[in-house]
């Protein structure tokens, strides 16, 4: 359940005591991903966390739409964002642990 707080300078912040969701993403070649999925960007199957259905999308040339080159670009959209209010908005604690290929 979410809970809302008000600090002293009148902010509120919403806390969750929803569970930690796991999305785990494989690449099998990162060169393979990186020659089809360069431009355009790849992006995982959908996954729900918080009450909210997402995709991991990954830029490995650098997102080029947001003037980034020669770094890998990860994002974390919401999908079907259309549907939701326009003063919407969420927080989200997003963490990437890349692994080493013996761990997979």
């Amino acid at each position: 359940m979410d809970t809302l707080n008000s600090d002293k300078e009148g902010l509120f912040r919403s806390l969750s005591d929803s569970l930690p969701t796991h999305c785990r993403l494989n690449i099998e070649s990162f060169s393979l991903l990186t020659e089809y999925h360069g431009v355009d960007g790849y992006e995982s199957k959908k996954f729900e966390a918080g009450g909210y259905v997402w995709k991991l999308v990954l830029y490995p040339n650098g997102n080029k739409k947001k003037n980034v080159e020669d770094y890998i670009s990860v994002y974390l959209r919401i999908v079907k964002k259309d549907t939701l209010r326009t003063d919407w908005g969420v927080s989200v604690d997003f963490r990437l642990f890349p692994l080493p290929e013996e761990r997979l």
